[in-house]
């Protein structure tokens, strides 16, 4: 299942990428064209933009996540409940090193723990990746504090490299993930 939400991931960042994630354009006047179809030919032009998908592209990254460390494990008949928390997914992983490369490991507890992403998001919000279940299902936490994301929204080629460097990360995994398997496949 991370595969899918790995694809749809890398997919849209691909659109956003190949239209430019512009956050402001100008379009000509069609004197053909009624309101609606005017605001339709807007809205298929920036409808790969960050302000529109830029949320559900990180949501869908860290459940992609999620469930490819549980597909880890399950592989293994490690137990783990419905547990959510990207940390202890990882600590679970980590405790059975042992079963998987250390690249691969390496991988992970990057992507984990935000160290190659660099997703600004979380800094300015004071989170972890292991909120990412609250932080962008939800505008507001638990406690009351509204969530911003003005930094990974509408700035353009700043914001789309934050995507890329997900897409990048996506792609290490997926590529360690198979040599992990043929590997094991050897053995």
């Amino acid at each position: 299942m991370a595969h899918n939400f790995f694809n749809l991931v890398r997919n849209s960042i691909g659109e956003m990428t190949y239209q430019g994630n512009k956050n402001s354009i100008t379009v000509d006047y069609d004197e053909s064209l009624n309101e609606e179809e005017q605001d339709r030919a807007f809205d298929e032009q920036i409808k790969w933009n960050d302000n529109r998908i830029g949320i559900p592209i990180l949501f869908n990254y860290y459940h992609g996540l999620e469930l490819f460390m549980k597909g880890l494990l399950q592989e293994r008949g490690i137990s783990f409940g419905t547990n959510h928390n990207l940390e202890e997914l990882y600590q679970w992983l980590k405790t059975n090193e042992e079963m998987y490369t250390p690249k691969l490991l390496s991988a992970i507890k990057n992507q984990v723990y935000n160290s190659d992403n660099s997703i600004p998001f979380f800094e300015v919000n004071q989170l972890k990746p292991k909120d990412f279940y609250i932080a962008f299902k939800y505008p507001v936490s638990s406690n009351g504090k509204t969530f911003k994301y003005h930094m990974i929204r509408g700035k353009e080629q700043e914001s789309l490299q934050v995507y890329q460097k997900i897409q990048v990360g996506i792609d290490e995994l997926i590529r360690l993930l198979v040599e992990w398997n043929l590997k094991r496949n050897e053995n």
